[in-house]
């Protein structure tokens, strides 16, 4: 594809946001200094 720029960060973020379970998820955010419960996570997810 000559003339597209695409990042790679948006080329796998979907496959990765539904990959990831509440656990994965509560550490990633952790690791950035984003404190929230897995309960916080769920409700989230299900809406």
């Amino acid at each position: 594809m000559m003339g597209f720029i695409r990042e790679p960060n948006l080329t796998t973020l979907p496959y990765h946001r539904f990959a990831l379970s509440t656990t994965d998820s509560e550490d990633l955010l952790a690791e950035r200094g984003v404190i929230v419960s897995r309960e916080t996570l769920r409700n989230w997810v299900n809406r």
